[in-house]
């Protein structure tokens, strides 16, 4: 069912180890295997509202402004203000030829299904990683994950996001034990945490980063973290992960199920999120959005680093 966000604890996080900005983005993806892979985009977000009437929009769980905020979003005239760039400040901002000609020759007029120049919205990969991360490693009293995201450009309209990941631990014996026997430690060295790099839009250039506070919601077994994604200097939150490590305190491990996802939004959204956790431990966001982004299946971690 539909779960409403809900702060039961706040993390604080460790700062020390951050002493420097990388622009470098290929820095901070570690060697290690990836899974999961998935991937969202602004257009197929857009296009979710955009076929949507007003009454599914609000079965959907959108408010009446929200859906008439909706309706006023003037894609039209931020892809022409796009269009005064010249083909330099495009590329740095992460466009590529094919992009720019599109954008040249967009002239304003209204946007359909099958527009071109949609084409050129932003997208987000989105993946979990296995990370050694602080010295941490899986083991049978410690087992977690790293959720990843990385926009490939600044999106078209900035609001507020999401990501939330789910779990479920499985005992030496295959059993399922109870949230209260885990600990996601809130000491300041806590593998656990959550943390967001920020570009110069114009640039792609990252000049800052922040850890942020991640939500854990033992009752539903999952870890959240919300933010704007814009700041009022003008970056935004190119790329980030949640990190979760669950630590055993009177059982070993087997493995742990785990399942991601993001939410985005174009709309000037506030208050909780919701999301729904299904019985794969994919989890699904709303109403940020409609569209499908989570893990096609569980994501099953053993205590060697393995997966399946």
């Amino acid at each position: 069912g539909s779960i409403t966000l809900v702060c039961l604890l706040l993390f604080t996080l460790n700062t020390s180890a951050l002493a420097n900005v990388d622009n470098n983005l290929e820095n901070y993806v570690e060697n290690e295997p990836v899974f999961g892979l998935t991937k969202i985009t602004e257009k197929d977000i857009y296009l979710n509202w955009l076929n949507a009437n007003n009454e599914e929009l609000m079965a959907q769980g959108y408010t009446l402004k929200q859906v008439q905020e909706i309706r006023n979003i003037d894609l039209e005239n931020k892809f022409q203000e796009l269009g005064k760039l010249s083909d330099n400040d495009l590329a740095s901002r992460g466009y590529t030829k094919e992009d720019i000609s599109i954008i040249q020759q967009y002239n304003g007029e209204p946007i359909y299904e099958n527009s071109e120049i949609l084409n050129v919205l932003a997208s987000n990969e989105l993946s979990g990683w296995y990370t050694t991360a602080n010295g941490y490693s899986c083991s049978t009293k410690q087992i977690g994950m790293r959720y990843n995201w990385r926009w490939d450009r600044a999106p078209i309209v900035l609001s507020t996001d999401v990501a939330v990941v789910a779990w479920k631990a499985i005992d030496k014996n295959l059993g399922f034990p109870d949230a209260s026997v885990l600990s996601t430690n809130s000491a300041s060295s806590s593998p656990t945490r959550a943390y967001l790099r920020y570009a110069n839009p114009s640039t792609e250039v990252i000049e800052d980063y922040e850890n942020v506070s991640v939500d854990i919601r033992g009752i539903d077994n999952t870890a959240v973290v919300q933010f704007p994604m814009e700041t009022s200097s003008g970056l935004y939150v190119k790329s980030g992960y949640l990190q979760l490590v669950l630590t055993a305190s009177n059982f070993e491990f087997n493995s742990a199920l785990f399942g991601g996802n993001y939410g985005h939004t174009i709309i000037s959204f506030t208050g909780d999120f919701t999301y729904d956790v299904k019985s794969d431990h994919s989890v699904t966001i709303g109403p940020v959005s409609k569209v499908s982004t989570t893990f096609a299946d569980e994501i099953r971690m053993y205590t060697d680093g393995s997966w399946k």
